[in-house]
């Protein structure tokens, strides 16, 4: 089952600081994400086992909560270094 992705507000304001390209990058992240976000080859765990990172646009981290009673993602940080 594939899940839906959903941005919190805190992801929203902080994809206003990056440019167009890394949102294109995070965008194609989160369609793989949906898929299996608990893919160990497309994410990271984190010390809570209901949020995971992913890697995006070679120099990004989106850490993401998974509520799978919702079959839902969202991402709740980003980390841009490009």
């Amino acid at each position: 089952m594939t899940y839906r992705a959903e941005l919190s507000p805190e992801v929203i304001r902080q994809l206003a600081g990056i440019p167009e390209q890394a949102r294109f990058a995070l965008a194609e992240t989160l369609s793989v994400i949906v898929a299996d976000p608990h893919d160990p080859t497309t994410s990271e765990p984190t010390p809570d086992p209901r949020i995971r990172q992913a890697v995006f646009g070679g120099v990004g981290l989106v850490e993401y909560l998974i509520w799978d009673e919702l079959l839902v993602v969202v991402a709740v940080d980003l980390v841009w270094g490009g």
